[in-house]
């Protein structure tokens, strides 16, 4: 089984048009089993008839509601924590990351299905369109020739589409949290270390997806000038690549850090008081030993408090897709 996960921002009107395009290429390649995990912070209705129409039993659909943790200065979750939750309901083999502006073309599923059997990592060639109307089948073009393999870089091949083995996601620990509330390198962190665990990437003219340019919402999340750039997410990327043995993520999702929204106080657990303890016995008084000269050093005394990893700022949702 190959799982498709789709993080949302958009209105359902575009999850709709997806799901004709993923159970058109599930009709045309009716040996593999597909599967598509929605996390959706936009509180679409899961029973969502209109895209259970438009899949029409041709694929499984898990429509999850986004995590409650929130990263993001306008209230919603972080990519990466909604990243890593489509992964915990994953049930393929092979995981594949599409986002919700995209559409995928006739023969996209063989392509796919193709590389999980190679056991490759696998990045989807893109091209931008203005309106374009999905027919009924829900398969764009005839992409059925048979085009090699070109590897990609690890660096390059995050994006709009692209994929790698659960196994491998699993080693790796998923995506990493500490990437979260900026623009770029949220999800290139993770193809470079599943790079390091042996995940080659490949591209394919057949694996091809499209983004409608034109009908895309522009979702601005912040004006911060800071993280629209990402200098937090760059410097993050930096080091990791200067550490080449890092595998796993600074901030795993097992422990994600919730930012706590400005004005509102810190909650803090109170220790139970402790027990009663008996008075101790008197013992006899010594003379008073004259006290040694305060010299004003208690460094050695005193530990500075650990540092706390925080979220700066959120990124604008860009919706600039270069061609592929």
């Amino acid at each position: 089984m190959i799982t498709v996960i789709t993080i949302t921002c958009r209105e359902e009107g575009r999850l709709v048009e997806m799901a004709k395009t993923l159970a058109g290429n599930a009709l045309q390649s009716k040996d593999v089993k597909l599967q598509w995990v929605i996390v959706d912070e936009k509180k679409t209705d899961p029973r969502s008839k209109a895209i259970l129409d438009a899949v029409g039993g041709a694929l499984e659909v898990k429509h999850l509601s986004a995590p409650s943790s929130e990263h993001r200065q306008n209230g919603l979750p972080d990519h990466n924590l909604m990243r890593n939750t489509g992964l915990a309901e994953a049930d393929g083999g092979y995981v594949v990351f599409l986002n919700d502006c995209h559409l995928v073309a006739s023969g996209w599923l063989k392509a796919v299905a193709d590389a999980a059997e190679l056991g490759k990592g696998i990045r989807a060639k893109l091209q931008s369109v203005n309106d374009l109307v999905v027919p009924d089948d829900g398969l764009l073009w005839k992409l059925s020739h048979w085009d090699t393999w070109t590897k990609v870089a690890p660096k390059n091949a995050s994006g709009a589409c692209w994929g790698a083995p659960k196994a491998a996601f699993d080693e790796i620990g998923g995506f990493d949290l500490a990437y979260g509330g900026q623009d770029k390198y949220h999800d290139v962190d993770a193809c470079i270390r599943l790079g390091r665990v042996g995940v080659d990437f490949v591209t394919s003219a057949r694996a091809f997806v499209v983004c409608l340019r034109a009908t895309r919402d522009h979702a601005s999340v912040t004006r911060s000038k800071e993280a629209q750039r990402g200098q937090r997410n760059k410097q993050l990327y930096n080091k990791l690549c200067l550490d080449r043995t890092r595998t796993k993520p600074t901030q795993p999702y097992a422990a994600p850090i919730v930012a706590t929204p400005p004005g509102v106080p810190t909650t803090t657990t109170e220790a139970p008081p402790a027990a009663a303890q008996p008075a101790p016995a008197p013992a006899e008084v010594a003379p008073p030993v004259p006290a040694a000269p305060d010299t004003g050093d208690d460094q050695g005394e005193r530990q500075a408090a650990p540092p706390r990893l925080g979220f700066v700022g959120a990124s604008k949702i860009s919706g600039a897709n270069k061609k592929a």
